[in-house]
């Protein structure tokens, strides 16, 4: 429609540009016309007070001036042009025999830029002019541009009374400036009339315009409406969870959806203009008053929980939420019931759990305490036995020199070292994940590491100040173990340097010195329970520990340019204190 209406408003600028364009080419033409006969009639009425009879005595040279003649035609041109403003020039011409043409005298005082002199010839004359001298005929002519600007002008011949002969042509000149501006002002009508008649037809199609689009507007929101409208009443009446819409403060149901009608087990009729405490399956009447100020005070109300008893005795839980809307100019609210007996019975369920296995729990670590001090009494004792076995055995190496009792006692002392060594190990190792992992803070715990160790001749840097590391307490142990092999094991360390890279989502904890470094063939090894013997905690201890926490260690250095561990740890079990 609006296409068509744009059609249309452009049919009817052209038609009425067209008939506009016309009627003031048909106005200037006209005024035009019209001012071309006033001036002739103004150029014949002058022409008529010269005397052709004085014009025939001059004969355009300087003796002229003296002529009474050409003095009286002069002083009636200036007449003449003082009284008509708007003649800016009258004049007299004649034609030589040679066709050329002269002033014989003009309206200009002497003194005047704009003089003739009687004589002075006029090249400029156009063919209308030359016409005139040939057939007598007054005429108008230009706007034509001369030497003295742009004219139109009146010309009238000047006849010989006995013969009829053309003796001298008589011209007014009128400013084409002043022409136009008057054939300008004559189109003025028709100019204005053409452009309030487009405004007007621009109003007209602007108002038609602005009607089809508001209708279109119109007819979008209102399918916007109807479309929102279905949208709501499939939503409202067929949404699986139990909802209603109550008038506020009155409480009086104003309308249900199937679910509502279906737990409330009765006829929507029967339900519709009830308060829920009428409908026979609520417990607390007082649900519905603490439900209505809360909406009304914040517009809304999430998970209340109500208490309800069904008709054949069941009991449900449902947790309510309201909104307050307007309905027909009235507080309404619109209340969700979310049925949750389920989710109740399956939190207590899991309460009741969750207290069990707290119970469990806590019998088990008395247990577990119980068994730790009895492994603690029952080691001390084996090593206290360990210690005596191993005296007696040094006593009897060196009071028997019976070579097959000495190679048995050298057989026994190792074995006796063995099974001390291996008691010890249980001691480090049952405190390994006994207590719950935390965050560390890894310059902390390098610096409480390297205090417990004789490293004045070692330098200890650190490169790093707020990562931290998600580990069980016993990581210091980890760190205590690295800078003791170092210092053990190096032979020729001067500097262990800890440094962090990333590794895609992982983190690298560098920890690498200057000593002798890890044979390759005991870069496996060095981690095997059976090869912590030299440090009494072991490479094999710090692997269990980190791995607690998902964290892991390897060692890469290149041999006889130092150790290199790297800790790598995943993106759960590091982070930067502080940031974001």
């Amino acid at each position: 429609m609006i296409r068509t209406i744009n059609r249309w408003l452009i049919l009817a600028l052209v038609v009425i540009l067209l008939c506009g364009l016309i009627l003031i080419v048909f106005t200037a033409q006209r005024a035009d016309t019209l001012q071309r006969e006033k001036l002739l009639t103004e150029t014949r009425l002058i022409q008529s007070g010269i005397p052709s009879g004085n014009l025939q005595r001059l004969n355009g040279s300087e003796s002229d001036l003296a002529s009474q003649e050409y003095l009286a035609v002069k002083e009636e041109l200036i007449r003449v042009r003082h009284a008509d403003p708007q003649i800016r020039f009258s004049y007299v011409l004649g034609q030589r025999p040679d066709k050329t043409i002269f002033f014989i005298v003009d309206s200009e005082p002497p003194w005047s830029e704009d003089y003739s002199a009687p004589g002075d010839p006029y090249p400029e004359a156009s063919a209308t002019l030359l016409d005139v001298f040939l057939s007598g005929d007054e005429t108008t002519e230009g706007p034509l541009t001369d030497r003295w600007g742009t004219w139109v002008s009146g010309i009238v011949p000047l006849t010989d009374a006995t013969t009829g002969n053309v003796i001298a042509v008589f011209g007014t000149d009128v400013d084409a400036s002043d022409w136009n501006r008057q054939i300008l002002i004559a189109c003025g009508p028709a100019i204005i009339g053409t452009l309030l008649l487009i405004l007007l037809v621009l109003i007209f199609f602007y108002v038609l315009d602005r009607n089809e689009r508001e209708m279109q507007e119109r007819e979008v929101s209102e399918s916007a409406v109807r479309e929102s409208e279905e949208r709501f009443r499939m939503l409202f009446f067929e949404n699986p969870s139990p909802i209603f819409i109550f008038e506020i403060p009155s409480g009086s149901v104003a309308f249900v959806n199937k679910k509502f009608v279906s737990l409330m087990g009765l006829p929507e009729d029967e339900i519709i203009g009830k308060k829920f405490f009428e409908l026979g399956i609520q417990q607390d009447p007082a649900d519905q008053d603490r439900l209505t100020p809360l909406v009304l005070n914040n517009t809304f109300a999430n998970d209340l929980e109500f208490r309800v008893t069904h008709k054949d005795g069941t009991r449900s839980i449902f947790l309510i939420s309201g909104r307050l809307v307007s309905l027909q100019k009235k507080p309404h609210c619109v209340t969700i019931m979310q049925d949750v007996s389920e989710l109740k019975a399956v939190e207590e369920e899991l309460h009741y759990y969750s207290t069990e296995l707290g119970r469990y729990s806590t019998m088990l670590a008395r247990t577990n305490d119980k068994l730790n001090l009895l492994n603690d009494i029952t080691r001390h004792d084996i090593l206290n036995q360990l210690t005596a076995i191993s005296g007696y055995l040094d006593l009897m190496k060196g009071k028997f020199s019976d070579p097959e009792l000495q190679e048995i006692i050298d057989r026994v002392i190792p074995a006796a070292n063995t099974i001390y060594k291996q008691i010890s190990f249980t001691k480090d190792y049952q405190d390994i994940g006994s207590q719950s992992a935390q965050w560390y803070n890894l310059r902390k715990v390098i610096t409480s590491a390297a205090a417990e160790l004789p490293l004045s001749s070692v330098s200890v840097i650190v490169a790093f100040d707020d990562l931290e590391l998600y580990a069980d307490p016993l990581l210091e142990k980890v760190f205590y173990t690295l800078l003791e092999n170092a210092l053990r094991h190096g032979r020729t360390v001067t500097t262990v340097e800890f440094s962090c890279e990333r590794s895609g989502n992982a983190l690298k904890v560098i920890c690498q010195d200057n000593g002798v470094g890890v044979p390759i063939e005991y870069k496996d090894a060095i981690f095997q329970r059976a090869y912590f013997h030299h440090t009494g905690f072991g490479l094999y201890l710090s692997r269990t520990i980190l791995g607690i926490t998902g964290i892991e260690i390897r060692e890469t250095g290149i041999p006889g340019k130092g150790a290199r561990f790297e800790i790598i740890a995943q993106a759960d079990s590091f982070r930067v204190a502080g940031a974001g």
